[in-house]
């Protein structure tokens, strides 16, 4: 009997391959033949699911909103009231450092992402995931502004997440000058300014 294959998991298999690719080699490395032969498939195989490079890079893309908005889900039930300082400085660290390169497996993640995001330029069919991640990372910092309570909440939410977005262009590009922890440096220093002072600079109560 034909054996079944499964072609969400095979799809799975397949983005995966290219995700550690993109990682270990560069996005340029990462073609339907060199992706074929990490996910140890031919290259028929991957053409049956994804027609082009694009297709599966578009593919790609939303995979990795799917990754990133499962786990930060699992940090936004944590999320403290007003009061407890402490607390929700943890939770906000913690849900940001998702979006960065801090270990190899969101290193491959952020790097799929700023190919993305050159991308999307001039290919039209890329721009939802780019916009999805783009709208999901702001209103996730929105929640964290407002649940401080601070004034300015949409001018303090683009402030975090226009460093968000320093920090992870240059974490990927510049890993041996920003390292994972000057990167959590700069990002707590980045809240305690944004989260804990008024727009005079003096030390909120």
């Amino acid at each position: 009997m034909p054996k079944l294959v499964d072609a969400q998991e095979r799809r799975r298999v397949v983005i995966d391959a290219f995700f550690r690719l993109v990682r270990d080699h560069g996005v340029e490395r990462a073609s339907l033949r060199n992706v074929a032969d990490e996910a140890e498939l031919n290259i028929g195989s991957v053409r049956h699911y994804f027609a082009d490079y694009d297709d599966l890079l578009t593919a790609a893309g939303e995979a990795l909103v799917e990754r990133i908005s499962d786990r930060l889900l699992e940090h936004l039930d944590r999320l403290p009231p007003p009061g407890d300082r402490a607390g929700r400085y943890q939770v906000a660290l913690d849900m940001l450092e998702e979006l960065l390169p801090l270990d190899e497996r969101r290193r491959g993640e952020v790097t799929v992402w700023l190919a993305m995001v050159e991308r999307a330029r001039t290919v039209p069919s890329l721009r939802p995931a780019v916009e999805r991640l783009f709208d999901g990372t702001r209103t996730l910092i929105r929640r964290i502004v407002d649940r401080a309570a601070v004034d300015q909440p949409a001018l303090r939410t683009e402030t975090i997440a226009a460093a968000i977005d320093g920090l992870a262009f240059n974490g990927v590009h510049y890993p041996s000058r920003l390292t994972p922890r000057r990167t959590r440096q700069v990002l707590r220093h980045l809240l305690i300014g944004q989260l804990d002072r008024d727009p005079d600079g003096s030390m909120r109560a």
